[in-house]
């Protein structure tokens, strides 16, 4: 077991210090071939050469990694879709609870997708909108 974690006077043990699930969003995964070059640079700043290569998540996924649930546009043209399905396989690789959802319609940055958060018709995509009920509904099943 892990040493705990020091956490404003308390010690946490490393699992009650988790998360006991995620939500993933169109998610930058990968620092490799599908990478999103720029927020790889955002995270690292002047250690982008010398640490992207140790940047891919994927690569990472355990049997303690929380339960996900992952959603993704296929045609996003600002991620790659192949950053979820990277991700997605290594969850399932780990035995993680996972629930994954690829629209095959819509871009990046959608948001909800209703008449609220829509800027325009391209983003008005209520099939796409589904993700956040069905979200919630996983959420409630931890």
């Amino acid at each position: 077991m892990e040493p705990p974690v020091r956490c404003g006077g308390y010690e946490l043990p490393v699992r009650a210090s988790a998360p006991n699930g995620q939500i993933l969003s169109y998610p930058v995964i990968t620092s490799g071939s599908f990478a999103h070059h720029d927020s790889i640079k955002n995270l690292l700043g002047e250690q982008y050469e010398l640490e992207k290569a140790n940047q891919s998540l994927e690569n990472f996924v355990t049997k303690d990694t929380p339960p996900t649930f992952v959603w993704h546009t296929q045609p996003d043209d600002c991620v790659p879709v192949e950053n979820a399905l990277m991700l997605v396989s290594a969850l399932q690789k780990n035995g993680i609870k996972t629930e994954f959802h690829m629209f095959p319609e819509g871009g990046h940055g959608l948001s909800l997708c209703n008449e609220v958060t829509s800027n325009s018709d391209a983003q008005f995509l209520p099939h796409v909108g589904k993700w956040f009920d069905l979200a919630a509904e996983f959420l409630q099943s931890l």
